[in-house]
């Protein structure tokens, strides 16, 4: 894989640019990927390329795998295909992994928790054409015991199946604990 790292200088204060985002300043590191595609939405297309950094960073040396948990914090459609392709193993190898889920963040995540416990019906109007995605990732975390989806909660009140209230480093390792014997599924 060949990658080329340019530095990125952030618009400066006062400044205006109609056509770009600004990084967030609360993340130490960032991955900017051009998917190089005149005329289609860059939204979507990094996903392929994260999923591949994820797999290095979580491989040694030796071809050894170190676990991986999914924290999905709100997010839109992208954030659906993220979280569908994180919950099977595929033909490559890449390997299933569990996700933790906020549902008081809104989007994707709220929308997962609602279709998970209540149906299509509970699920934001934005999100219903989603379905089929909503489906296969409440299906995969069936095929896997329920053990993939972990929904942490920021209050008592609306827990979800399988959940404790814990702190969210606690959640994220129990997640990873969870999966640990967890038999492969194929997509």
């Amino acid at each position: 894989k060949d990658f080329t790292i340019f530095k990125y200088h952030s618009k400066t204060e006062g400044s205006r640019y109609d056509r770009h985002r600004e990084l967030d300043p609360n993340h130490s590191h960032h991955v900017l990927i051009d998917a190089a595609v005149p005329g289609k939405k860059p939204w979507g297309t990094e996903i392929e390329m994260r999923s591949a950094i994820e797999e290095e960073l979580c491989t040694d040396r030796e071809g050894n795998t170190r676990p991986m948990v999914v924290l999905a914090v709100g997010g839109g459609a992208g954030t659906l295909s993220t979280v569908r392709a994180s919950l099977v193993t595929d033909s490559s190898g890449r390997r299933a992994c569990p996700v933790v889920l906020l549902p008081e963040s809104g989007g994707a995540a709220q929308a997962i928790y609602d279709y998970c416990t209540d149906g299509i019906d509970a699920v934001d109007a934005k999100f219903r054409n989603k379905e089929q995605s909503l489906k296969v990732i409440m299906a995969a975390n069936e095929a896997y015991g329920r053990r993939q989806l972990t929904f942490y909660r920021l209050s008592e009140e609306g827990k979800g199946f399988g959940d404790k209230m814990q702190d969210m480093s606690s959640s994220l390792l129990d997640a990873i604990v969870k999966m640990m014997n967890a038999p492969p599924i194929y997509s």
